[in-house]
C-alpha cells in the first residue's frame, strides 16, 4: 500500500470524485424536471425578506447543488477501511452496491414523482409495472424494440463509471494523510449536521432540502398501509341496500372524465383567464339552451397519471390510490354493489367508451377483469369505432367529439332505454398533441384527412411515432391548456346536441396534469360539473358544497372527495327521483 501524502493533486482529485459521484444522486431530480428549474441553485422558498442563508437549508429549484448524507457516511466509513489490509476492497465493493442502490432508488423516486406525482411504494409499482410499463415504453420508443438494448447499454455504461470512479476514489484515499482526509470529512458532517438539525421541523418536501437523507425515504417506500383493506370492506352492504331504492324517473346519466382536467387549469397564471373566460361562455350558452350547471372541486384518489384508480374510486366509494388495492377489489370482489350494478338493475343500458387503441397481452388481461367486475352491457372499443380522418394522437387518434358522437347516435340510437355512459376524454391525455377541430357534426371529422393544423414536417421525418412528436410544437403547459379547451367546447357541444330532454351530465377530472403541478400546490383537487335541465335535482347538490354554474371558489378547500360522490350522487337522484318513503341514503364523504 502506498504511503500516505499531502499531495494538492491527490487531495484535489479526491475531492473532485467526492463532489462529482455526490451531485450525480441528484441528477435524475434534476433531469426529470429540467424544463422548470435552472442549473445553479435559486428560487428560495422563505419569501421577500427572508435572509440568503436559508436557502442553503431549503430552496425549491431542484438543482444538483445538494448534498446526500449517505454518500458522506460511505465515504466516511471507506477512510476507515482503506487503511486495513483487505479494507479497500470491501470497501470498493461496499461503496458500489450502495451507491448504485441510492442512484437507482432516485431515478425510481424521481420518475415517479414526475410522472404521478405520488411517492413510490415498491409493492405497488412492482404490479404497475407488469401491467402499464410496457405500454408507457411502447409510447416513449414509439414501438421500437430499440429502446430496450439502449436502456440495458446506458445502465452497463452507468455501472461501468461508478465502479470506475469509486476505484479510483478508494486508491486517492488510501494515499492521502489523515489530516487531509479527515479535515474534510469533519467539515462534511459539518454541513450534514446544521443542514439536518437546520431543517428539523420544517414542512418542506424532501427535494427541497439542500442536506438530504434518502433512507427514511426508501423506508417509506417499502411501507404499504391499509394493505388488506379491500379483503374487509367494512362499509360495502351500505350500496348493496342501494337495491332497495327504485326510481320512478330515469334520466340518461353521462359520466364524462376530462383526462388531466384539474385545479391547475383555474390558477395558473398561463391559463387562468383563457379558463374562466371559456368556461363562463360554457355557462351562457348552456343556460341559454335551458340547462342549469353546478360545480365544484372534489379531492381525487391520485395526483397525477393511474386514471382507472379515480374512476373506479367514484364509481365504487371506495378510495383507491394503489395499484394493488384496484387489482384486489376487482378481483375479490365480483359482484360488489357499484354505481352500474345499481343502474343495471333499474333498467338502464350501461355502456363504456375507451378509444386508446394500444395495449399489452397484460392490459388485456386487466381490461377483461375490469369489463366482468362493472359489467358493462357493451365496451366500445377503439376498434369497433369508424373513424376515417387524421389521426390527431398516438393514443388511437379518434377526436372525442367524434367518439361521443357515434356513440349517441349509431350504438344508443333510438331506444327508449334509459342510458349511462362512462366515457375518459383522450384529446387531453399527455403528451397533448393538438387537438382537433370541434365541428357542427360529428361526422364531418371524418372528411378532414390531412392536419387541420398544417404543422411543417420534415420529408426525412418518416417514422409514424417521430411524425406526431414533431406535431409538439408549443411548450408542455400551452398544449395541456389548448386540450383541456378542446375536450370542454366538445363536451358543450354533446350536451346542447343530446336529443333527450331528461339527461344529467357529470363532468369532472381524474386527476391533476401529469409533470405540471407536483410542485404547484394545487394538491388533488379537480372540477366537478354537473349538468341537467332539472334544476330542482341540481339545486339538492348546494348542499354538499356545489355552487350555482360552471365555475367554483378555488380559494376554498374542495368541499368533496371522489370517493363519496357515489354515495352522495345516490343520495339526490333516490330524493328526487325515487319511489316511496324510504330514508335517504348516507352520505359518505370519505367512501369506505
Amino acid at each position: 500500500m502506498s504511503t500516505p501524502s499531502s499531495s494538492k493533486g491527490t487531495i484535489w482529485a479526491f475531492w473532485g470524485l467526492f463532489v462529482c459521484l455526490n451531485l450525480l444522486l441528484f441528477l435524475p431530480v434534476y433531469l426529470f424536471n429540467a424544463d422548470d428549474v435552472s442549473f445553479l441553485p435559486s428560487h428560495g422558498i422563505w419569501g421577500e425578506g427572508a435572509p440568503w442563508w436559508q436557502g442553503l437549508l431549503v430552496r425549491s429549484n431542484l438543482d444538483l447543488f445538494r448534498l446526500s448524507a449517505e454518500w458522506a457516511l460511505l465515504v466516511t466509513l471507506g477512510g476507515l477501511l482503506v487503511r486495513w489490509r483487505r479494507g479497500p476492497a470491501l470497501w470498493r465493493w461496499l461503496a458500489t452496491s450502495l451507491y448504485l442502490f441510492l442512484l437507482i432508488y432516485q431515478l425510481y423516486y424521481a420518475g415517479s414523482i414526475r410522472i404521478y406525482g405520488q411517492h413510490p411504494l415498491i409493492l405497488n409499482d412492482l404490479v404497475l409495472a407488469k401491467e402499464v410499463l410496457p405500454i408507457y415504453l411502447d409510447q416513449l420508443s414509439g414501438g421500437s424494440w430499440l429502446i430496450y438494448p439502449l436502456a440495458l447499454l446506458g445502465l452497463g455504461v452507468v455501472i461501468a463509471l461508478v465502479v470506475l470512479l469509486i476505484r479510483t476514489l478508494s486508491r486517492l484515499m488510501a494515499r492521502m494523510s489523515g489530516l487531509s482526509l479527515w479535515g474534510g470529512l469533519a467539515l462534511i458532517w459539518l454541513l450534514v449536521l446544521l443542514g439536518t438539525l437546520g431543517s428539523r421541523g420544517l414542512d418542506f418536501r424532501p427535494d427541497y432540502f439542500a442536506v438530504q437523507w434518502t433512507s427514511p425515504l426508501i423506508q417509506r417506500s417499502l411501507v404499504m398501509e391499509d394493505l388488506n383493506k379491500i379483503e374487509q370492506l367494512p362499509g360495502k352492504l351500505i350500496y348493496q341496500g342501494y337495491d332497495q331504492m327504485p326510481l320512478a324517473r330515469k334520466p340518461d346519466i353521462y359520466l364524462l372524465f376530462i383526462e388531466s382536467y384539474g385545479r391547475a387549469i383555474a390558477t395558473k397564471p398561463w391559463t387562468r383567464d383563457a379558463y374562466y373566460a371559456l368556461i363562463q361562455n360554457l355557462e351562457d350558452s348552456l343556460r341559454q339552451a335551458g340547462w342549469h350547471s353546478q360545480s365544484a372541486y372534489s379531492e381525487a384518489p391520485i395526483l397525477g397519471g393511474k386514471s382507472w384508480l379515480s374512476f373506479t374510486t367514484v364509481m365504487t366509494g371506495v378510495k383507491i390510490d394503489n395499484q394493488l388495492h384496484f387489482n384486489d377489489l376487482l378481483s375479490l370482489h365480483p359482484n360488489y354493489p357499484h354505481l352500474m350494478h345499481y343502474l343495471k338493475g333499474q333498467g338502464y343500458g350501461v355502456y363504456r367508451m375507451k378509444t386508446f387503441s394500444k395495449q399489452k397481452a397484460s392490459t388485456e388481461e386487466a381490461y377483461a377483469l375490469q369489463d366482468n367486475f362493472f359489467g358493462f352491457d357493451r365496451w366500445v372499443k377503439h376498434g369497433d369505432i369508424p373513424y376515417q380522418g387524421f389521426e390527431y394522437d398516438f393514443h388511437g387518434g379518434i377526436p372525442d367529439q367524434y367518439a361521443l358522437g357515434y356513440f349517441r347516435d349509431e350504438v344508443v340510437g333510438d331506444t327508449t332505454k334509459p342510458t349511462f355512459l362512462f366515457f375518459i376524454t383522450m384529446a387531453s391525455h399527455v403528451p397533448w398533441f393538438p387537438p382537433p377541430p370541434v365541428v357542427a357534426d360529428w361526422r364531418q371529422l371524418d372528411s378532414i384527412t390531412e392536419d387541420p393544423y398544417h404543422i411543417p414536417i420534415a420529408d426525412t421525418v418518416t417514422r409514424r411515432y417521430d411524425r406526431f412528436m414533431a406535431r409538439l410544437e408549443d411548450k408542455m403547459a400551452f398544449r395541456y391548456a389548448k386540450a383541456i379547451r378542446y375536450d370542454l367546447q366538445m363536451a358543450k357541444e354533446f350536451i346542447l346536441s343530446h336529443p333527450r330532454e331528461d339527461a344529467l351530465f357529470i363532468v369532472l377530472g381524474d386527476h391533476q396534469p401529469p409533470a405540471l403541478t407536483y410542485y404547484g400546490g394545487d394538491g388533488l383537487e379537480v372540477p366537478v360539473h354537473l349538468i341537467s335541465r332539472d334544476s330542482a335535482l341540481l339545486s339538492g347538490f348546494e348542499a354538499y358544497g356545489f355552487q350555482p354554474g360552471m365555475t367554483a371558489d378555488t380559494t376554498l378547500p374542495a368541499p368533496l372527495q371522489h370517493a363519496g360522490i357515489y354515495s352522495m350522487l345516490m343520495r339526490e337522484l333516490t330524493t328526487r327521483y325515487g319511489t316511496g318513503r324510504r330514508a335517504r341514503p348516507v352520505y359518505l364523504k370519505e367512501g369506505i
